[in-house]
């Protein structure tokens, strides 16, 4: 019977290429899986809130969220990778006590610094109802930086299933909580209120999971050997933010809160899947291509496989979502966001190049490339930012046209990210078109083919339209992918 490593088990995962494999695969299986489930959940939750809150409510969240994370100028999340490269079992227990003692540390003061500067900033914004949603989201970074290193050592042990539960666990009761309040009439404090107590349930669970890992006392003297090789890495939320959280910043300085909460409930919408399932990945692709340090061809195959696999399903969720917007909200969701149709398909368009991103982060990191990974995060936040400005700034400009141009920063930056993680094995822009050139032909090819089954239905109900949109998209994608790419087709089949 398969299974997670038990905690003794926990410093000595195998290293034979056949037992890494499994682990990885298992890893894959349960992500994939409880990304799904995440993906019911949050969505359901999502329908429900469509019904009690409107556009004002995700505004302010919007407005919120994107002012406290481009105000985490730094961030202690990279500290904890240290722990899952550590292959030495004592240094191990070592670094887990003092990374733990530095994080929390460092973590406390940049909670405290934007927390107090929360009052000023929300009378420079005009909107006094946004300083206790900023001291919420803020007090939130607290949990979220206790349970780091937990994490940390449970990726480290492989045990990806565990860390599935808990952030499947800790999102349920998020969307249940958050339903619940919606209900009561609490506005946009039924988004923030659960995401602080579904932190504190994942702590627990990941401190109870982990199982006993002494922290010992701290030891100042020794952080900044710590800090000197992930030096770079500490700026990553930030540039994580600018991409996003850069658009809704931009749109608050030309638009209101309706227009910034149609274009975050959008972009939420859209990016959930591809989100979930590339986000999951990571968790998986991150640890499984540090175990094979060392080993430039099995890296490099590993990775052209994982590309070609990821690339062909998300775009085949893209599509459908790009394709099925309009009839999926009309049927869903109150009519007050059918105005939001155009930024899901958008966002959806610009979402096809992210496995790439996903892919680059992950065999960055696995090899300690800190500055790489930092240069690759300048580079697509810039992109999706200076979109944005363009899209969103002019006067008369609106969601959709801050969605769209968005679209194509992620577009543009997940172009980069593949770039840079071929170079390493010396292949280039070439090899880059070689391996992109079919999938994006194939989805183009059959998103025209679902938009065409919905006009084709265009004057039946909503339930026709979508159906048809679902069934054009999905039995082009399956006939082109068996009859233009039978290497994708075997590999999809044997996983399957």
């Amino acid at each position: 019977m398969e299974r997670d490593l038990t905690r003794e088990e926990m410093l000595s995962e195998p290293e034979s290429k056949g037992s890494l494999g499994q682990h990885a695969m298992r890893g894959a299986f349960w992500s994939f899986l409880f990304s799904i489930l995440n993906k019911v959940t949050t969505f359901a939750s999502q329908i429900v809130l469509a019904w009690f809150l409107v556009p004002e409510d995700f505004g302010l969240i919007a407005l919120a969220t994107s002012i406290t994370s481009l105000m985490s100028v730094i961030s202690v999340g990279c500290l904890g990778d240290i722990i899952v490269q550590q292959k030495d079992d004592g240094q191990f227990k070592k670094d887990f006590g003092q990374i733990f003692w530095l994080c929390n540390s460092l973590n406390f003061v940049l909670v405290l610094l934007p927390m107090l500067a929360s009052p000023w900033i929300s009378r420079a914004y005009h909107q006094p109802k946004l300083l206790p949603v900023l001291l919420l989201i803020e007090a939130n970074g607290l949990f979220v930086g206790l349970s780091l290193v937990y994490g940390c050592a449970l990726k480290r042990s492989l045990k990806f299933k565990t860390l599935s539960v808990i952030f499947f666990v800790s999102g349920t009761i998020q969307s249940l909580v958050s339903i619940f309040m919606a209900w009561k009439g609490y506005g946009a404090y039924s988004i923030v209120v659960p995401i602080v107590l579904s932190s504190i349930v994942a702590l627990l669970y990941q401190v109870y999971a982990a199982g006993f890992l002494p922290v010992g006392k701290p030891e100042p003297k020794l952080w900044l050997a710590y800090l000197a090789p992930s030096f770079w890495l500490l700026f990553l939320t930030i540039l994580g933010a600018l991409q996003s959280q850069g658009t809704s910043f931009v749109m608050g300085f030309s638009q209101n809160t309706a227009q910034i909460g149609l274009y975050f409930w959008g972009f939420s919408l859209a990016n959930q899947i591809v989100f979930l399932i590339c986000n999951n990945l990571r968790q998986v692709l991150f640890p499984t291509f540090a175990k094979l340090n060392g080993q430039s061809e099995r890296q490099s195959d590993a990775l052209r496989k994982s590309t070609r696999i990821m690339l062909i399903v998300i775009a085949y969720f893209c599509v459908i979502q790009a394709v099925t917007a309009r009839p999926m909200i009309g049927l869903i969701f109150p009519a007050r966001w059918l105005a939001a149709a155009p930024v899901v398909s958008w966002i959806s368009l610009g979402m096809l190049t992210q496995p790439l991103s996903i892919l680059c982060f992950s065999m960055l990191m696995a090899k300690a490339q800190y500055r790489d990974v930092v240069i690759n995060s300048i580079v697509q936040g810039v992109l999706v930012v200076l979109c944005a400005m363009i899209g969103s700034l002019p006067a008369g400009s609106d969601s959709q046209s801050a969605a769209s141009w968005t679209a194509l920063g992620f577009f543009l930056g997940g172009l980069f990210s593949g770039w840079q993680m071929l170079t390493p094995f010396g292949h280039g822009l070439k090899v880059l078109a070689q391996i992109l050139t079919k999938p994006l032909l194939l989805a183009l090819a059959c998103g025209l083919c679902g938009v065409l089954a919905v006009q084709a239905v265009q004057n039946q109900n909503l339930y026709w339209q979508l159906g048809m949109g679902i069934l054009g998209v999905s039995a082009a994608y399956a006939l082109a992918i068996r009859l233009f790419d039978m290497e994708s087709y075997r590999a999809l089949r044997s996983r399957i």
